[in-house]
């Protein structure tokens, strides 16, 4: 029946299998899962995915934007602070070894700094 379409299925007879190496260990695994992320996206890259999502993260947790919500930080401090607390992190996570980018790192750290000076201009305005 398959011949009457025209396929040739006489290469899937050499098709060998993949080989598959599974750490045995649950200490390998995790090794494993920053080498396996760094490998896929990029280093720099999963950098600024990590510590973007964990900034925006904070953010949304730190900022006043329900109209009857209780008392958080403004849309600067909140900025300055997430981003900070991202910095922090991340230099954890660069000295542990999870991440591999001190240069995307330092991104977030100037960040922080251009976001504190920034607060210092609009809320102590004299």
């Amino acid at each position: 029946m398959v011949t009457k379409f025209g396929l040739n299925l006489s290469n899937l007879n050499n098709i060998t299998a993949p080989n598959l190496t599974i750490p045995s260990t649950g200490k390998e695994v995790i090794e494993q899962i920053p080498q396996k992320a760094n490998e896929l996206v990029g280093v720099a890259l999963l950098t600024h995915i990590i510590l973007g999502g964990l900034g925006m993260l904070l953010y949304w947790i730190l900022s006043d934007k329900l109209p009857f919500g209780e008392f958080k930080y403004s849309d600067i401090r909140a900025l300055f602070l997430s981003s900070s607390i991202a910095s922090v992190i991340g230099v954890v996570m660069v000295e542990i070894g999870f991440l591999g980018s001190f240069k995307a790192l330092a991104f977030y750290i100037i960040l922080s700094i251009v976001f504190y000076i920034m607060l210092l201009k609009i809320e102590y305005k004299e």
